[in-house]
């Protein structure tokens, strides 16, 4: 339960803050020696999630080192792209420095492709760029990448990625528990 009538409220979209906080909570076992990272803090302002989010800030696709991530960004809503990306990313850091569009040709989506890497001053003009021209259907190489090896784990089905939409609470834990036992069963 999330709300004061203790409804989860599934179909909400979620913000990064929440994504990123929901990965390190469901990913580490409770501790008491949880430091607040003060850089962080003043990137992205005060909030009940930063304890958690901030140890996710190197594998989010917006983050506090490119500048990316700061007080509105972070409270803003997660596209399912940018959700997908830090999924990969937090759990499968080796495989994602491959080019996986390349490794996997025949993953494919009905509605994006690989438009190359972006260039910009940071992720956010990036995410902004794509967002702008999504009928382009041009995804930035790095999201994408992270969409197709996704696709192979069997994480994300084939067909449409809604990778420009905002993910919602549901959806983030469908894919968070299909990354969790596709990296355990991947390790054995």
């Amino acid at each position: 339960p999330d709300t004061d009538d203790g409804n989860s409220n599934p179909n909400e979209t979620l913000t990064r803050a929440q994504a990123m906080a929901a990965i390190m909570r469901a990913t580490t076992p409770v501790s008491d020696d949880l430091q607040s990272d003060t850089t962080f803090e003043s990137a992205v302002g005060t909030s009940e999630y930063n304890i958690f989010a901030q140890s996710l800030n190197d594998s989010a696709f917006l983050n506090t080192t490119d500048g990316s991530l700061d007080t509105i960004s972070y409270t803003g809503k997660m596209t399912r792209g940018e959700a997908i990306y830090l999924l990969m990313n937090k759990f499968f850091p080796d495989a994602m420095k491959e080019d996986n569009a390349s490794k996997y040709p025949g993953l494919t989506f009905d509605d994006c492709i690989d438009g190359g890497e972006y260039t910009a001053d940071s992720n956010a003009n990036v995410l902004k760029q794509m967002l702008d021209e999504s009928s382009t259907h041009k995804v930035d190489s790095r999201i994408y990448n992270a969409m197709v090896l996704a696709q192979f784990y069997g994480i994300l089905d084939a067909g449409e990625s809604n990778w420009d939409a905002a993910i919602t609470k549901a959806e983030f834990i469908d894919l968070l528990t299909k990354t969790i036992y596709n990296e355990t069963t991947t390790m054995e």
